[in-house]
């Protein structure tokens, strides 16, 4: 998982470059989004939650944006959706019932 976690940050660093060089390319913030979702589930392997946490946020927070942007695309309401779903599962864990409820 350490390894994981190195490739995930290599890849979102390049995507995170790409995002702030074109930041309207919805391409690139959506991959933003799915790249912070992927260190979100490593941390959570990792036993980091409150690590998970912050690139769950960042993950709904651009699927927030997307789907704002442009409510008629299914994927982007999907993944702010999912995103919802990743928030929830850490902060149960954590033992943060009412916030992870309001998640779900």
């Amino acid at each position: 998982m350490p390894k994981a976690l190195t490739f995930f940050e290599d890849e979102t660093k390049l995507v995170e470059e790409l995002h702030d060089s074109y930041p309207q390319n919805v391409d690139f913030k959506n991959n933003l989004a799915i790249s912070y979702a992927k260190l979100g589930e490593t941390h959570t392997a990792l036993g980091n939650l409150p690590q998970a946490l912050t690139f769950f946020e960042e993950m709904s927070r651009l699927f927030e944006e997307l789907y704002a942007s442009y409510p008629q695309n299914v994927s982007f309401k999907n993944g702010l959706a999912i995103s919802y779903q990743k928030l929830g599962r850490p902060h149960t864990a954590l033992g943060n019932l009412p916030k992870a409820l309001t998640f779900f």
